[in-house]
């Protein structure tokens, strides 16, 4: 770049993609045989700290002169097959304590974003939510081919 007006410029321009979240859960909380982290914070602690975390990186990326923002919750993290390899389901179709801990993250999330769009000047954030898992398709009965 040529210069910092110009490179501000172009920061302007492009859509931020923002996903975070599932690796503090399933590689750091709920591994306390190598973490702390669950000792130290409930889920609901831990899911404040992570938004107020990423608040603060959403608006270090606005001062460099980001301002379209694509903000994506976390899906069901308990439904992954190495979550159910790795804590087992008790009889359910998924990890419910993985599921209650990323539903935990997006109540937070979707405030945060309002609130960014209410607080910085010319920024667009946008809260994606997560797509619909394979739980919601077979717990209606419903069958994806590929």
């Amino acid at each position: 770049m040529r210069n910092n007006t110009e490179t501000r410029l172009l920061l302007n321009q492009c859509i931020y993609s923002i996903q975070i979240g599932s690796n503090d859960y399933i590689n750091n909380y709920f591994k306390p045989e190598f973490y702390c982290t669950s000792r130290l914070f409930t889920q609901m602690q831990y899911a404040r700290l992570l938004v107020h975390q990423l608040s603060n990186q959403l608006k270090t990326l606005y001062n460099t002169g980001a301002r379209k923002f694509a903000v994506y919750g976390l899906s069901l993290i308990g439904c992954a097959p190495f979550a159910i390899l790795e804590y087992g389901t008790n009889g359910s179709l998924c990890v419910d304590k993985l599921n209650n801990a990323a539903a935990h993250f997006n109540e937070r999330l979707m405030p945060l974003v309002h609130q960014l769009n209410d607080d910085l000047p010319n920024a667009q954030f946008t809260y994606l939510g997560p797509a619909p898992d394979s739980t919601t398709f077979a717990a209606a009965g419903v069958h994806r081919t590929f």
